[in-house]
């Protein structure tokens, strides 16, 4: 399974398809999950902990702003380490994780620095119009 961490509580990844990856998520201390792939059949199925759905395309549009609002409330109201995936967590998921860096008070230069430093395999650009979100 492929993730990085961005924070001490800010793990962003793939989706954790096998029961070893569910076992190493909570060997690391994964408390919950933030997921952001589009489609119900895939809620992260090894991972038996709490979980946030929040289905999003893969379409290169801003995220929608009830689904970050709803992401950041549920990071700001857990407790641990978060694990944020999508397919291949390289714009979905990292777009989750730049909304939260923000809404904990970073800039936005700070915040996309730190996440293309943590995550080389980002494939967000700083003019992203996944990062195009305001909340």
């Amino acid at each position: 399974m492929n993730f990085d961490f961005i924070t001490a509580r800010i793990i962003c990844g793939a989706i954790p398809e096998a029961s070893s990856d569910a076992v190493l998520l909570q060997t690391l201390g994964v408390t919950c999950v933030i997921n952001c792939v589009e489609e119900p059949a895939n809620k992260c199925s090894k991972w038996n902990g709490e979980q946030c759905f929040l289905p999003q395309l893969d379409d290169g549009n801003p995220r929608d702003t009830e689904l970050v609002k709803k992401g950041i409330d549920y990071f700001k109201s857990s407790t641990g380490k978060v694990y944020i995936h999508c397919w291949e967590e390289r714009r979905r998921a990292p777009a989750m994780v730049y909304a939260i860096l923000r809404s904990l008070g970073m800039s936005k230069e700070s915040a996309y620095s730190l996440l293309i430093e943590k995550r080389p395999s980002c494939r967000l650009l700083e003019n992203d119009q996944y990062l195009q979100c305001s909340v």
